[in-house]
Parts: C-alpha cells; sequence; structure tokens
C-alpha cells in the first residue's frame, strides 16, 4: 500500500486482485456523431439475427445472464450491432440460444452501462455516440488513470522503470517510422505495466471498461492526432522521471491525468480543424 504521505486518506480500502488487461489513450478523433455515415447504412438496421448462432460451450459461463451481457456486449464493441441499429428481444434470443429472460436482464444492464438506449416506439437499440459523449468519457478515464498511475507507483520496481523505457524508445522509433499503430501499442503497453501494480483492482476494472467504451466508438473517430506524437514522448518521460523521483502521490496523480487531457484538447482542436474544413468544402460545392 503506498505510504500516507504519498496519497490522500480514502474512504475505501484496496485489495490486490486479478487485473485485467487495460489500453491507454485511443489515438482517435471524434469526427461524426453516427457510425452509420463511416461504415454504411448496411448492418445499421439489419435484423440481429442476420448473424450466426452462438452456442454456449464449456469455456462460457453457466450463467446464461453474465454468458448474453458478455455476448452481446462483445458484439457492439466489434462493431457487429452497429449505432442505432435496433435489437429485437426475440431474434437475440434465437441468435444466442436462449431464453428471453436472460437477454432481458442483460438489455437492462447494458442500457444503464450505456451501451443500449431504449426509445418508446421501437426498444432497445445500440447507443448512438457523439462528441460530446466520447469527450466527457475521456475526462473520466483521465481522472481514473491519474489516480491509479498514483497508486500504482510505490510498488513500481526498477525492472518496470527499465520497461517503461523500452516502450518510451519503441515510441520514439514508431514516430520517426511514421508508424501510427506501433506508436499506439507501445503507448498502451508502457500503461499497462503501470497498472498491472495498482493495488486496488476494482479501479483497474473500471479503467478497462471505460476504455472499452472508448474502443467502442471507434466507428465513429478519425485515426489520428499526429501532432501529439513528440509531446507525448516527452511526458511519457516526464512521467518516468517523477516515479524514480518517488514523487509526491499529487503531483503522479496530477501529471498522469493531465497528460491525458493534453491528449484530448488535441484531439478537440483537431476535429474542430475538420469540421471547419467539411463545411467549407460542402458551402463551396
Amino acid at each position: 500500500m503506498p505510504t500516507a504521505q504519498r496519497r490522500p486518506d480514502r474512504t475505501r480500502g484496496t485489495g490486490v486482485g486479478r487485473r485485467r488487461g487495460v489500453r491507454d489513450e485511443s489515438s482517435v478523433v471524434a469526427a461524426t456523431v453516427d457510425r452509420r455515415g463511416a461504415r454504411g447504412s448496411r448492418q445499421a438496421s439489419a435484423d440481429v439475427s442476420a448473424t450466426p448462432a452462438v452456442r454456449p460451450n464449456d469455456e462460457t459461463p453457466t450463467n446464461k445472464h453474465e454468458l448474453a451481457y458478455r455476448l452481446i456486449r462483445e458484439r457492439i464493441e466489434a462493431a457487429v450491432y452497429q449505432p442505432g441499429q435496433r435489437l429485437v428481444i426475440d431474434a437475440l434470443a434465437r441468435d444466442l440460444n436462449m431464453s428471453q429472460v436472460p437477454i432481458r436482464e442483460a438489455i437492462r444492464r447494458l442500457q444503464a452501462e450505456g451501451w443500449i438506449t431504449y426509445r418508446h416506439n421501437s426498444g432497445p437499440e445500440v447507443a448512438n455516440i457523439g462528441v460530446e459523449q466520447w469527450q466527457a468519457t475521456m475526462e473520466v478515464l483521465a481522472v481514473l488513470e491519474g489516480y491509479a498511475t498514483a497508486l500504482a507507483a510505490p510498488h513500481l520496481s526498477a525492472d518496470d522503470m527499465v520497461t517503461l523505457g523500452q516502450h518510451a524508445a519503441a515510441m520514439q522509433h514508431a514516430m520517426e517510422q511514421f508508424d501510427l499503430l506501433r506508436f499506439s501499442d507501445s503507448n498502451r503497453a508502457f500503461h499497462s505495466v503501470i497498472y498491472a501494480r495498482c493495488p486496488n483492482p476494482v479501479l483497474v476494472d473500471r479503467i478497462s471498461e471505460t476504455q472499452a467504451q472508448l474502443d467502442a466508438m471507434r466507428g465513429t473517430l478519425f485515426p489520428s492526432v499526429p501532432q501529439r506524437g513528440a509531446d507525448s514522448i516527452a511526458e511519457h518521460l516526464r512521467l518516468i522521471s517523477l516515479l524514480e523521483e518517488h514523487a509526491t502521490f499529487q503531483e503522479v496523480e496530477a501529471y498522469a491525468r493531465e497528460h491525458k487531457l493534453h491528449f484530448l484538447l488535441a484531439a478537440v482542436r483537431q476535429f474542430e480543424q475538420w469540421a471547419l474544413a467539411r463545411q467549407s468544402r460542402m458551402s463551396a460545392a
């Protein structure tokens, strides 16, 4: 656990437990409210029964509600079920080879988490994600990641510091090669090393879930903010220095949080520039 001088008092305790993998800052910028415009309308109004049937096997949860929840959420994340697509309970039950009861329970859970919305006249449908919601979700992720980084700081070993430096070097090389995918992968690997040392598994799970929501928005987003590359690397190196210097909890938390918010600010600015350029082209047409 972090020492008293390294973190503020908390009303809830933390415990060490299983941690799910998490991803760091998304390399995407919100570009349109509806994914159907980017992907076409080939699936937006399609009946969910068009997807292959999924049958439980030995590796799936025995709880039908949990199984239904996982399968529907995975299909939303993979864009099998498109934003705005209506989810018919009877068709989902046939598709997932189970009764309507666990389907309804899973739908209610996904609705509470923001994955699904309910329309009075048509029933449940996959939520449309807009710029404002993407920005709000990024702000939440910044707070979660900043706190998790500060909690993890006292538990990082010398070997962890070496690994962080290697990931930062990989980001530098990827930027020089203009390999945005490798840059993003190295960035996520960097932060995953830190979260693996966070003693609060609930917090790590929340980061993972929030990042999954951002990943599900990728269909509405343009692919990169390349001008952030050099600044991002410099911020990663500064974060390593803070961790090596055993900076205070408040210093680490604030810096890690601002690191995420710097990306958000650059992303919003680029989106605004794209939106203005697109409007100008449409006016000239």
